[in-house]
Order: structure tokens, then sequence, then C-alpha cells
């Protein structure tokens, strides 16, 4: 749920280190993919706001420009949100792709 460029390349080293699926991990990045990038920004900065307790910055829309602000300006905070969103997606992705791959 990070937001970096690339996150094919990491996905497929951590499967390789790890022993995973290299395809599954590399198809579980594919979440995050134009159209789903601002809204899942947007949601991560939100919840390290209100995690936080700080309030949003001003003007922030869900939009791409909304995105593209956030990741200029609050960088670091956002990782906050991602690193909170992956662990709460990761045990259910895991569920689900289990259930499916039975």
């Amino acid at each position: 749920m990070a937001p970096m460029p690339m996150q094919m390349l990491p996905a497929a080293a951590c499967a390789i280190g790890l022993r995973g699926n290299i395809a599954l991990a590399i198809g579980g990045v594919w979440l995050t993919n134009p159209l789903t990038w601002p809204p899942i920004i947007y949601l991560q900065y939100r919840l390290r706001a209100i995690l936080l307790g700080r309030p949003p910055m001003e003007g922030l829309e869900l939009s791409f420009a909304g995105a593209m602000r956030v990741l200029q300006n609050s960088f670091t905070p956002l990782l906050v949100g991602a690193a909170i969103t992956g662990a709460a997606a990761a045990p259910l992705v895991w569920l689900i792709v289990d259930r499916l791959w039975r």
C-alpha cells in the first residue's frame, strides 16, 4: 500500500526472499493503479490524520491533484497511513486468496 513507483520490483524481490508466490506478489500490487491511486492516497492520509489527532491539510480533495499535494507535502506522515492500511489489508487479502486458491 506504499505509494512508490515500480512496486512490482520490491514485491517480486520480497516474494523471492520469503519463498512466496512471485505472480501473486506482483498481482497484489496492482491494487494501486492510476485509477485507484488517488483515493487510496487520500484515505491513507485521512486515516493518519484521524489516528494522530491532527487536522488534515486545508482544501484537500479526493482527486489526482489532491493526491499529488499530499505526496509533496506529507510523504512521511502518509507512510504511517500506508503501513496501517497495508497491515490491515494483508491478513484479509491472504484469507481471500487462500479461499480462492482452494
